[in-house]
């Protein structure tokens, strides 16, 4: 209830005359104001915060009572000033933001420092990047052809992300992955006739596309057979479209060998100890990630320039918090 003012006001204390929380709202013509406070044992100013319509003001203190962060939002996502400051009071963070989203230079910006990962950490998680873009094999949508350059491109991303995780002990091991787990692994099958009439054409195809054979052609109860890799991810519209105007009869006859990792919302089955599940939007200045395991799901935004956050500073890298996801391999 407000008073005769337009002020309502709640309090709760540690103990009789040690405040613990404290609320305050004014209502007016101009709309509705809400400040909240938090209060260590010590009695120091833990937390305030300042509300109006969209707008949002957090600010977050050392026990000591230095400073510690300043949050600056609209509409829940960090759009102004995001300021941090160490246990000392030395700013190490200042940057702005628009729409949660990193925008500009910053005035301070201290890089967290993290060991380079190993070249065995790199070529899993290399491999757990194909095994994502594995699911677009069959899509109707999105581009015909997953390059190298790309593939390479998330992996460095991905990389960078591990790196940072392993420095707040976020980490867990990485399943070993084979040396053909580096590549993309295809099935070629065709019926006997027509390989016998198009192999000059269908050998020609596969060259332009630097499909490498694994094996020689295999012929067997009426299906010619070859299996391929190719550091490039063909989806099957792509192939189709390389075949169905000299060999139309070939359509359809590919299959692609990786593994594919999906979220299952409904079954209770876990994909392999060590896989993982991201999704990468490329965004201003960086990529936004969503990774996902077996234990935790969390979003990310790692910059062009290196620098890596918690995407519109929502939370902490404290792992206990990540929310837990069921992941099912197809």
């Amino acid at each position: 209830m407000y008073d005769p003012k337009g002020i309502q006001e709640t309090a709760e204390y540690f103990s009789p005359g040690r405040l613990m929380k404290h609320t305050y709202t004014t209502q007016s013509p101009l709309g509705v104001t809400q400040s909240f406070q938090e209060y260590y044992e010590n009695g120091m100013l833990k937390w305030e915060m300042e509300l109006k319509d969209e707008l949002r003001i957090d600010k977050y203190y050392w026990a000591s009572g230095h400073t510690k962060e300043i949050k600056e939002q609209k509409s829940n996502l960090l759009h102004g000033a995001w300021i941090v400051y160490d246990s000392t009071g030395i700013e190490t963070k200042n940057c702005q933001y628009i729409e949660g989203l990193r925008s500009g230079k910053c005035k301070t910006l201290q890089f967290i420092k993290t060991n380079a990962i190993s070249n065995s950490d790199r070529k899993n998680l290399r491999s757990i990047v194909l095994d994502g873009h594995a699911c677009s094999f069959y899509q109707q949508d999105g581009p015909d052809i997953y390059t190298k350059e790309f593939l390479d491109q998330e992996t460095d991303v991905i990389s960078k992300l591990w790196a940072y995780l392993k420095h707040y002990q976020c980490d867990w091991p990485l399943a070993d992955k084979s040396v053909s787990d580096d590549h993309f692994n295809y099935i070629f099958n065709f019926p006997d006739t027509l390989f016998k009439n198009h192999r000059t054409i269908i050998d020609s195809i596969l060259r332009s596309m630097n499909m490498s054979s694994i094996g020689a052609w295999n012929i067997h109860a009426g299906i010619a057979i070859c299996k391929c890799q190719n550091d490039d991810l063909y989806t099957l519209k792509a192939l189709n479209k390389a075949f169905e105007k000299v060999v139309p009869e070939a359509v359809n006859c590919f299959e692609l060998v990786n593994g594919c990792i999906r979220i299952d919302y409904d079954m209770n089955y876990f994909a392999p100890s060590g896989s993982f599940i991201y999704h990468i939007e490329k965004v201003n200045a960086g990529n936004r990630v969503t990774i996902t395991n077996q234990n935790w799901s969390k979003t990310f935004v790692v910059y062009d320039d290196g620098y890596i956050e918690i995407y519109n500073g929502v939370g902490s890298m404290d792992c206990d918090e990540f929310v837990p996801r069921n992941i099912k391999k197809y």
